[in-house]
């Protein structure tokens, strides 16, 4: 084979010789092509889009999108929850976090549209401040809050959420009331940071005007309320502290604010849960180092219980002597009894909650029973709360629809001997006769005088047929809109119907020793108290939230009113020949000069509120909180009272010359006024 390039001639060259080049050359051109292929399409651009939701499919603006394995390469979504990234040709893996929300890695799709659907995280939850009316990111926030999940609070204390936000928080304070002991039925004394007003007036107040203000699911509740939910029940638990953080609810939230969100249901399938809890209680006695009948008996001696005593150490008083022989020749015959055991008792107290929700993004719903019984050490002492919710979620377009119903029912029981009557027993005192039988009185003493002098016996009265008992029934409804006006504005309303009723018995048998001196057609006693309130809540505000470049703005303001009616009737009635009838019809009557009792009452409040917050690439931050404060308890000439406050923060952390320390990673400097 022959080549001609111009004028000159190639000589001849094999055919084979030129299938084995071209061979050779070939994988070298053929990589020589990929290279430019890959710097072709290197240097084109990929743009992706999407949009990131919440579990609700509502959007997300200001979540986090971030390219897995490119460090500082990302965007976050605008107010609509949109977002758009442009990256050079590739396979991607996009990282998308949100406050209180699970990260989730994406894989990216170049042409393909995305929509990412986050669902909501207990653990994340210490990230957020829930005020009850509006949801912030803690780093915005200028007040003193602390926030826990239903989690942290079952780690510490299983036993109660008040005991387990004192563990939790240094700030929440709960006083033991050495007098109530374990008393399941005992209320709370609670405070945040200390009593800020003067003590001992919760007499004249409808609640203790040093506890905190409670509130539930958005709305006001009572300290009872919150000590008788059900743990399981709790989704998150916020304590706001200080003036920047409580001044929205004005006045009333003076002593702070404890902020409880139950559990919502969650979209998806059909689920049960159940939780339950079994706990052991019994009372340590270790500490209550008495002396036995002979030291007692002496001691009594030397602090001049039966007179002066002479040089000889004798007792100088003839009747005292006497009394003092008596007792003597008790301890002697061999008394040394031990009471403080009588009355208590090993307590097994349990918990249990069953919990089914389902539904999809548009309708979900939740259905809960759960029952508690609080078991006291002391005996005839309990408290029973059993409670069923239903929780319907349901979401079209722009709107959505909450409605929550919980019916409830407590039967408390208590102690109708106080345990300090058994601790206050001498050691040489009768507990039983000789036979078994428990006496009316431990010691009758008449010495030189025909008087009798009795010390009764607690165990006599605590064997009778009295109780001290309560029911309460409630029913409550709460109901809350939200309209999406703009991505950047809703508009929100809360309203809430609350029925309960509560019957007080106390019967006192007249068998007891309390009635042992009294006429025979006064002794035993019944009384009953009944207790009926209706109250509406209701609430609206507008919420307005934008973030551009690294400005974020938000603001809210509304207003609530609500309404309260009570009316408490009860009677008492005395003179019972046994303790096996307690019904009044067995009575002889009302005491003298005693008739039936009844009161009515009507509370009226309304507020104006008005909350704006500000914050500059989450490092500078601004607050200021306006409310006006009516309630028809103030009187018509002046109604209202006024509250303001301004916060001030600045989060060091988020600096670029501290995001290197490797020892802190969350410090804030705050101001609030």
């Amino acid at each position: 084979m022959e080549f001609q390039i111009g004028r000159f001639k190639l000589p001849h060259v094999p055919a084979y010789l030129l299938c084995m080049l071209f061979l050779m050359l070939t994988p070298l051109l053929s990589e020589e092509v990929q290279a430019q292929e890959t710097v072709r399409k290197a240097t084109e651009s990929v743009v992706y889009r999407g949009s990131v939701i919440d579990d609700e499919g509502a959007p997300l603006p200001g979540a986090s999108v971030a390219v897995k394995g490119l460090k500082g390469v990302g965007v976050t979504t605008d107010n609509a929850g949109e977002f758009t990234i442009k990256l050079p040709q590739g396979k991607y893996t996009f990282v998308v976090s949100y406050l209180g929300m699970h990260s989730q890695e994406v894989k990216a799709q170049a042409g393909k549209r995305l929509t990412i659907r986050m669902q909501s995280d207990a653990v994340a939850v210490q990230e957020t401040v829930i005020t009850g009316i509006y949801t912030r990111n803690i780093e915005s926030f200028t007040g003193s809050v602390a926030t826990f999940s239903g989690s942290d609070l079952k780690k510490i204390a299983p036993q109660g959420i008040l005991k387990s936000l004192s563990a939790l928080d240094p700030s929440i304070i709960i006083t033991e009331n050495n007098l109530q002991g374990s008393n399941p039925n005992a209320k709370t004394d609670i405070t945040i940071n200390g009593k800020m007003n003067v003590t001992a007036l919760q007499q004249e107040y409808e609640t203790d005007p040093n506890q905190p203000l409670f509130i539930l699911d958005g709305f006001e509740t009572t300290l009872q309320a919150i000590s008788d939910l059900n743990m399981d029940r709790v989704e998150s638990i916020s304590i706001l502290k200080d003036a920047a953080s409580t001044a929205i609810y004005g006045s009333k939230a003076a002593n702070g604010v404890v902020v409880v969100e139950t559990v919502k249901p969650k979209a998806g399938q059909l689920k049960v849960n159940y939780n339950g809890s079994l706990q052991i209680g019994w009372a340590d006695l270790h500490d209550f180092r008495l002396m036995n009948s002979a030291q007692k008996l002496e001691y009594e001696k030397l602090a001049g219980e039966y007179g002066l005593l002479g040089p000889d150490g004798e007792i100088i008083s003839e009747a005292g002597m006497d009394k003092y022989y008596d007792k003597l020749k008790l301890v002697k015959s061999g008394y040394n009894t031990y009471w403080l055991n009588e009355p208590l008792r090993t307590a097994y107290t349990h918990a249990h909650n069953l919990y089914v929700d389902g539904g999809d993004s548009a309708f979900r719903y939740g259905i809960g029973l759960t029952y508690n019984k609080n078991v006291g050490i002391m005996k005839n002492s309990n408290r029973d709360v059993f409670s069923g919710h239903l929780t319907l979620n349901y979401r079209v377009d722009n709107f959505s629809f909450n409605s929550q119903t919980t019916i409830g029912n407590t039967d408390a029981n208590n102690e109708t001997v106080s345990f300090s009557r058994f601790s206050r027993m001498n050691p040489f005192h009768e507990k039983r006769t000789a036979e078994g039988e428990v006496p009316r009185y431990s010691y009758r003493y008449a010495g030189l005088s025909s008087q009798y002098e009795y010390v009764y016996n607690p165990l006599w009265d605590f064997e009778q047929n009295s109780f001290n008992k309560s029911n309460a029934h409630s029913v409550t409804e709460n109901f809350q809109m939200e309209w999406r006006i703009l991505p950047t504005l809703r508009f929100r309303g809360n309203f809430q119907y609350q029925l309960s009723k509560t019957m007080a018995e106390v019967f006192v048998s007249p068998n007891e020793t309390s009635e042992y001196e009294k006429e025979a057609m006064k002794k035993g006693r019944y009384t009953n108290n009944n207790t009926n309130q209706t109250s509406y809540n209701g609430r609206l505000n507008l919420t307005y939230g934008v973030h551009f470049d690294k400005h974020t703005v938000n603001a809210v303001g509304g207003m609530q009113f609500s309404e309260r009616n009570n009316r408490t009737f009860g009677f008492m009635a005395q003179g019972y020949q046994s303790d096996k009838f307690w019904n009044p019809n067995f009575s002889s009557g009302y005491p003298e000069g005693g008739r039936p009792t009844s009161k009515e009452s009507k509370t009226r409040s309304a507020s104006y509120y008005l909350n704006a917050n500000y914050s500059y690439d989450m490092r500078y931050l601004m607050d200021f909180n306006y409310t006006s404060n009516g309630a028809s308890q103030f009187g018509i000439n002046d109604p209202f009272t006024t509250t303001w406050s301004v916060g001030m923060g600045w989060n060091i952390h988020n600096e670029q010359w501290f995001k290197k320390s490797k020892v802190i990673n969350y410090l804030k400097l705050r101001y609030s006024y």
